[in-house]
């Protein structure tokens, strides 16, 4: 009886979302409890209360039909903006049309935007209130016009919405300011930028426009670097230089642009024509806050040219922009040119025109920098969040496989990535502009962007923002759920990684529920842009399993037929050649080539040479690389052929077995592919695998794909290591004899147990052996640690340096 009436009161209460659902639930409590009356009547009083109470709340309040109100006197263009931005971002998603009012509504749902007095907030803060008896109002108060922009931002990233409805939920109060004054990303039209060359100018407000609502106040172009010019641009880059000037303007965003010194400085025609197309950018940019100038990538000046020509464009660009600054990097400097510097900016205290340093790729320790810099200079951040690998902050330990399938300038969310390089070095700066060449790499900007903001905003909450905002909110968890997983695709050997084929069905059914959005011009990119990742990952890993398992066969059947080289290479060449003739997969692969196609259509991103005229393979040009080989193929090939020319049966024979056993040397003899995670058992990582970025504290494996997938070596040699924290082998046998091998480009200066070891052979070229005998005193116990010297390379350029691909300790 107790049990009806507090039901029957409870539906009274709130009909509207009382469910069979809950009176089931109900129902299942009370026969697997076996409640007395009494309890049951205390027990559902109870949660009646917390029900009807949590349902009177509302959590949700209408704003379908919202109108726009300006509180100000129209002096602030910016405010002016905000509004439209709002007005067209609701549009878009509901088709709902807010209008703009100029007196303030006495009813009806309606935003209202406001300056707040001098001093009540925090720099960039905001402050928002919801009146539900008002209206209801709600009403976005700003410390300056720009922030009123991240206010509007807050609004459509945390409401709900759907076709023509827009909930703002009823917990939306909030103020809030930015912990770091600066947080900006580098957008450069120039034909590297992948697919910043194809665009236009819709597009690039549309992006600056996004970022800006997720918090970012600051854009960098990079206008004349170069004069490189794509066939995709729709303008020139002066010209773009401008458009995107107008639009920071336009919408309150600070300005800055990349203009590196990459000629020789002592050539006084061509630093006077540089002064002269620099004054010339200046001139005609209607907003520019600051000229970030690289010491070196590229360029290779001296301080002394280099500071000279910085204070003469400083002239040049207050000229026209008084409160601008140019701002300078110590990237590639050596450590003696780096002392000179912070010995000039001591003496001749240039702060009226030099905003700061700049920490990029190739600069010294950032902490260090901050520490040697005087307070009233700050350091800013330019980290590059763009590439996966040879790069600032590479992916500790990736699998080879992604570096060729996904090349250097692949599609990337790296979220815990970037939280773990923000939240390390953004104490010892005032912010990042970061360097990016491609929107592939939009879910690292959202995420810099908010712990800019707050570095304390929970990570998934941020992805779940970026669900709700480019995706649609009843799909948002999903969406986070899913980008954590394309992130996870990255951790430890493809081989091994089942969640790579699950993270794929993810995104294949969020891909479902959005079907009507992943074709045409105006198809969501961001969608196409994770299912092309995760199907790709998937191809790539599949593709991996199947032609590992045939050079497994190749080598067997080398083996097998021994006595016979032609039939043995014969046999060994048609099981390789399945990869082409009997493909593993080939919907997947299709698939590819669909998305890739619906890509360039959407947002014109470009996958290939020919139709798409990429810059070049490593910026994201993958569908060069679907059927690269991930095996050795192309290298057996080679080595048969040189065979085939070759008269000593027996010679041939041994060196046929060498290439089947070369990974495999036997037993009691070890083979290490040092920059393979899932081909390096015995090498040594201090804290497992998953280490710290730039090598803090392990090193990090370096890829070579771009030429090299494409040249014909062997699949071990595209990954190679500069310097391992060492090797360890147990249980050897302490009555033999052991030679330490390895492969690879350069120097290497092997220690065994400490003991420097000398070599027998010595061969600097990749394909070359250096063979290190090792004593038999130092594995008396069965046990040998090695390690490496590090080598003085610092003016060696880094793609030339010495790096170790393959190490062997071969039992005699």
């Amino acid at each position: 009886m107790y049990f009806s009436i507090l039901i029957i009161n409870i539906k009274k209460s709130y009909q509207k979302t009382f469910s069979r659902e809950f009176m089931q639930i109900i129902k299942q409590i009370v026969h697997r409890e076996k409640l007395s009356s009494l309890v049951l009547f205390l027990a559902l009083a109870a949660l009646t209360s917390i029900f009807v109470s949590t349902a009177n709340t509302k959590p949700y309040v209408d704003f379908s039909n919202a109108v726009i109100y300006i509180d100000s006197d129209g002096t602030e263009p910016v405010l002016e903006n905000t509004a439209r931005v709002l007005a067209e971002e609701v549009e878009k998603r509901t088709g709902l049309v807010w209008g703009k009012v100029n007196s303030a509504p006495r009813s009806g749902a309606h935003v209202v935007f406001r300056l707040a007095k001098a001093g009540e907030l925090e720099p960039e803060g905001y402050r928002i209130t919801l009146d539900k008896h008002r209206g209801p109002r709600l009403l976005i108060e700003s410390a300056d016009s720009r922030a009123s922009l991240f206010g509007a931002g807050h609004l459509l990233r945390k409401s709900m919405w759907n076709k023509e409805r827009f909930d703002v939920p009823g917990t939306i109060e909030t103020e809030t300011a930015p912990k770091y004054p600066l947080r900006g990303h580098q957008l450069g039209y120039r034909h590297r930028g992948n697919p910043y060359s194809a665009w236009d100018r819709d597009q690039y407000e549309q992006y600056i426009r996004e970022l800006a609502l997720f918090g970012a106040n600051a854009i960098e172009n990079t206008p004349n670097y170069g004069g490189e010019a794509s066939p995709l641009h729709v303008m020139s880059r002066h010209d773009m230089n401008v458009q995107i000037s107008e639009i920071t303007k336009q919408y309150g965003l600070e300005f800055w642009m990349w203009i590196p010194g990459h000629f020789d400085l002592s050539n006084e025609a061509v630093r006077e024509e540089a002064l002269r197309i620099n004054e010339k950018t200046y001139r005609d940019s209607p907003r520019v806050d600051a000229v970030f100038y690289p010491g070196g990538d590229p360029g290779s000046n001296p301080p002394e040219l280099v500071l000279p020509f910085i204070k003469e464009l400083s002239v040049l660009l207050q000229h026209y922009h008084p409160e601008a600054k140019i701002w300078l990097s110590l990237q590639g400097f050596r450590e003696e040119w780096v002392d000179e510097t912070y010995e000039w900016l001591e003496s001749e205290d240039p702060r009226e025109w030099l905003g700061g340093l700049v920490h990029g790729p190739g600069s010294p320790d950032l902490p260090e920098t901050r520490k040697r810099l005087a307070d009233h200079y700050p350091v800013r951040h330019y980290p590059d969040i763009t590439h996966i690998v040879r790069c600032q902050y590479p992916h500790n330990q990736l699998d080879p496989l992604f570096s060729i399938a996904l090349t250097r300038q692949g599609i990337n969310p790296q979220p815990r990535h970037s939280r773990f390089i923000h939240n390390r070095f953004a104490p010892f700066t005032n912010g990042f502009l970061t360097y990016s060449d491609g929107n592939h790499d939009n879910v690292n900007k959202v995420v810099w962007t908010r712990l800019g903001w707050d570095p304390e905003e929970n990570l998934r909450e941020i992805l779940i923002d970026y669900g709700r905002f480019f995706f649609r909110p009843d799909l948002s968890e999903d969406v986070a759920d899913a980008i954590f997983a394309l992130e996870q695709n990255f951790e430890g050997p493809a081989r091994d990684n089942g969640g790579i084929s699950s993270t794929l069905r993810e995104w294949e059914r969020i891909s479902g529920e959005m079907q009507d959005e992943l074709k045409g011009t105006d198809a969501n990119w961001r969608l196409q842009m994770k299912l092309f990742r995760a199907t790709i990952d998937a191809y790539a890993r599949y593709r991996f399993i199947y032609e590992q398992g045939l050079e497994e066969q190749a080598a067997s059947a080398i083996l097998e037929h021994l006595d016979d080289p032609a039939f043995a290479m014969k046999t060994a060449l048609d099981i390789l050649q399945r990869a082409e003739s009997n493909r593993i997969h080939p919907e997947l692969r299709e698939r590819i080539v669909t998305i890739a196609e619906d890509l360039w259509q959407s947002i014109g991103l470009q996958t290939d040479l020919e139709n798409h005229q990429v810059h070049s393979r490593q910026r994201g040009a993958v569908l060069e690389y679907l059927d690269t080989p991930l095996n050795s193929r192309y290298w057996i090939e080679d080595q048969f052929e040189l065979l085939q020319e070759m008269d000593d049966d027996t010679a041939v024979r041994s060196r046929l077995h060498e290439i089947a056993t070369w990974q495999n040397p036997g037993e009691g003899s070890f083979y290490d592919d040092l920059g393979n995670v899932g081909n390096s058992p015995n090498v040594l990582y201090t804290g497992g695998p998953s280490g710290h970025p730039m090598q803090y504290r392990q090193p990090t494996p370096g890829y070579w794909a771009p030429d090299g997938a494409r040249k014909r070596h062997r699949y071990g040699w595209l990954q190679t290591m500069t310097n391992p924290e060492g090797l360890l082998y147990e249980h050897l046998d302490p009555a033999s004899n052991y030679v330490l091998r390895v492969v690879g480009v350069g120097d290497s200066k092997p220690r065994a147990e400490g003991e420097l070891l000398e070599p027998s052979t010595y061969d600097t070229d990749l394909a070359g052996f250096k063979d290190f005998p090792v004593p038999r005193e130092l594995y008396s116990d069965s046990r040998l640690k090695i390690t490496f010297d590090r080598l003085d390379e610092q003016h060696v350029p880094w793609r030339e340096r010495s790096r170790m691909a393959e190490v062997w300790l071969l039992k005699q």
